[in-house]
């Protein structure tokens, strides 16, 4: 606020508040744990919008990244190299303590030995119409998957917010293969059932993929790891003249544009200019868009990948309907490839195909582009929900369905001009 107004009024006397200022930030100083972050917060904190206040105990995640910011302010206002130097180590930190790789944690908990047990990403979506909301923890919970307790602390957690927030449902994809029975055993003793539906993309996260084990292995040997047919067309688009350039934000609105056409072309509804935007601008050097360039500079395909902890995801890729003979979706994936040998990773997930393998599947295609890269096809358990009002659920669950279908249907006919 003082930073705002100070730009508002640039006569203002900033020196009034600089003992404020500072006497605050010692303040919270006391409160800082080894990794430079705000921990046991004294039954409050400043995040008076986030669904995580119902936590100050532990660590509070959303509550640090706006620590960071106050630093940042002071920092800017009089001046103090340190305390810039401070906020990029707490925003750095909060990043690599509560990214999962797709969404961020709102808190975490410590066990008896102090170390963090447990953690369990949740956000809501409004139900339009109907006062309630639906309640989302993806690929969560983050525990020891045979430890029962913390998963029960966690569950309890999500139940209180679920009852603040009025949700319908407590919906989990957990990371965990479906081979992992006892899992899935846990689960259901503790009221979810696993939300049965058809083998292509109709949950929320796709629920079988291609990921791709590069742990300990070179550039050479994953490339000979892959079908030869795959190895030639990487080397044919490099012959053919096809460049893949690392992009920031400059190239959004071409990827967006790109991610329309495919979207009209194999149809599906696409993300708007600033999603991707926002990615690049709230994952910083965790996100990458890859745009994929023709011999005269034009962009012809794009992708946009995220590296976190020992993975790195291809999560959006796009082309145009022409120059599909230069084969650069091939090359894209072989650069994001690359990343995740460069950041030692120990996977690269290609992200969702169908589980219905039949060659008269329309999604066929995709599953067999990413097969031939040679990873292993995976299985995850599926979407879990603990319904907590059954009428609701029943009804929001159908609709969905028809609303789905009708946005897909109007989508394809505003775009028709892009195929």
């Amino acid at each position: 606020e003082l930073e705002s107004a100070l730009k508002r009024d640039p006569g203002m006397d900033k020196e009034y508040f600089r003992k404020l200022c500072y006497d605050l930030l010692n303040m919270l100083a006391k409160y800082r744990n080894s990794d430079g972050l705000l921990e046991d917060l004294p039954g409050w904190n400043f995040v008076e919008w986030s669904k995580c206040n119902t936590w100050t105990n532990d660590v509070n995640y959303p509550t640090n990244f706006l620590y960071s910011r106050i630093l940042k302010a002071v920092g800017n206002i009089y001046g103090d190299d340190a305390l810039l130097d401070q906020c990029a180590q707490v925003r750095k930190a909060t990043v690599r303590l509560s990214f999962d790789g797709q969404l961020f944690e709102d808190n975490a908990v410590r066990g008896e030995d102090g170390k963090i047990k447990g953690s369990l990403a949740l956000m809501t979506r409004r139900v339009p119409g109907i006062g309630r909301t639906l309640m989302y923890g993806c690929r969560g919970p983050v525990c020891d998957l045979d430890d029962r307790e913390t998963f029960a602390q966690l569950l309890e957690g999500a139940k209180a917010l679920a009852k603040k927030y009025k949700s319908y449902v407590i919906k989990l994809d957990p990371d965990v293969p479906s081979s992992n029975t006892a899992f899935a055993a846990l689960m259901q003793s503790f009221g979810f059932r696993c939300k049965e539906g058809g083998k292509n993309f109709e949950a929320i996260q796709p629920r079988y993929v291609f990921r791709l084990n590069v742990e300990g292995k070179t550039e050479e040997e994953l490339m000979a790891s892959f079908h030869q047919k795959w190895r030639y067309n990487i080397r044919l688009a490099e012959r053919k003249g096809v460049t893949v350039q690392i992009c920031g934000k400059e190239m959004v609105p071409a990827f967006a544009d790109l991610m329309l056409t495919t979207g009209v072309r194999d149809g599906f509804v696409t993300r708007k200019p600033e999603y991707f935007a926002n990615m690049l601008d709230n994952l910083g050097e965790h996100a990458r868009l890859y745009m994929a360039f023709d011999p005269d500079g034009t962009p012809i395909a794009g992708t946009l990948a995220i590296h976190y902890g020992d993975k790195v995801w291809y999560l959006y890729g796009a082309s145009s309907n022409e120059h599909r003979n230069l084969m650069p979706n091939y090359l894209l994936q072989w650069r994001m490839i690359q990343w995740a040998v460069e950041t030692g990773c120990r996977i690269y997930d290609f992200r969702g195909v169908s589980g219905n393998v039949s060659e008269d599947n329309p999604l066929y295609g995709l599953f067999r582009f990413k097969q031939g890269f040679g990873g292993d096809f995976t299985e995850f358990v599926g979407e879990e929900d603990l319904v907590l009002s059954p009428v609701i659920y029943w009804a929001v669950e159908h609709g969905t369905s028809v609303f789905k279908d009708v946005r897909k249907a109007v989508y394809l006919i505003k775009n028709r001009d892009k195929k």
